[in-house]
């Protein structure tokens, strides 16, 4: 991973520039620069779902479960090393967003997780040996 720099330190007014000034500064622009390219890799994939789905690494689901209970499958934790899926249950229903992961893996300690109220979600992200740790 890249290490950042520090922000440049300017004081707005108290040095005698303005906001526009200071902020579109060469320091602050090579600064500003910086954060885009390291986050520039960051893919985000998002997935509208009202059926089982198959996740891979960056996606971002987003389950409907008004038509029933939705199962949402996570790849082998082995095969995504460091890579992040996240689930969200947008719907407000009684159904749940069943997360499963693969084979023997688990997603923080279990096999499944059951989710039921709305906007309940799980960020996961792969250890690269069997689990997929999360809030």
């Amino acid at each position: 991973m890249t290490q950042l720099q520090q922000p440049p330190v300017r004081t707005p007014f108290v040095d005698g520039t303005s906001p526009k000034a200071w902020i579109f500064s060469w320091p602050w622009l090579k600064w500003f620069q910086q954060i885009f390219a390291a986050t520039a890799s960051v893919q985000r994939n998002v997935v509208n779902t009202k059926a089982a789905y198959s996740a891979k690494a960056g996606d971002v689901v987003l389950v409907d479960t008004s038509g029933g209970d939705v199962v949402v499958s996570f790849p082998p934790a082995k095969d995504s090393v460091n890579a992040e899926i996240r689930a969200v249950k947008i719907s407000a229903d009684v159904n749940a967003m069943v997360l499963r992961a693969s084979g023997a893996d688990a997603l923080n300690g279990m096999n499944q997780q059951v989710f039921t109220a709305q906007y309940d979600n799980f960020d996961g992200v792969s250890d690269g040996t069997s689990n997929w740790c999360g809030t």
